[in-house]
């Protein structure tokens, strides 16, 4: 009787080793799956404000494409048409000179010094950037 006891008691140390054992990995089981949903929820969100962000960068740079297009398409013209401005210019105030007329009071030369200096100026800041904008649209 008493091998049964004992047999019974090693039995029971047994089944209670080995329901420790299962409890430990069901906690670990569900440690596991709570930081893989935190995780899920975490990256799922932010993944959406990286999507997000990516889809605005996209269109932002679309736009900074068709507006560097719009603005350095033209400007070999706007140079070719400043350089014949002031060729005009310079022909006009020297006949006004000769006739005795102050150039300044022809009409439209004020407005064509203050059209021209504008034109070069955005030409300048544009070509100042230039470089910059060309590696912003090729890293798109």
């Amino acid at each position: 009787m008493r091998n049964y006891k004992n047999a019974l008691k090693h039995i029971n140390k047994e089944k209670l080793s080995t329901q420790k054992i299962e409890l430990a990995l069901i906690d670990d089981f569900n440690e596991v799956l709570d930081t893989l949903q935190r995780y899920d929820k975490v990256i799922g969100q932010n993944g959406q404000k990286l999507f997000n962000a990516y889809s605005d960068i996209q269109s932002i740079g679309n736009k900074l494409d068709s507006a560097y297009e719009g603005a350095y398409d033209f400007i070999d013209d706007a140079e070719q048409e400043i350089k014949k401005a002031e060729n005009i210019v310079n022909k006009l105030a020297a006949s006004a000179k000769e006739l005795g007329i102050d150039p300044k009071s022809i009409k439209g030369t004020k407005e064509i010094v203050k059209v021209t200096a504008n034109l070069e100026d955005t030409i300048n800041t544009l070509n100042k950037f230039k470089s910059d904008i060309k590696k912003i649209l090729n890293s798109l």
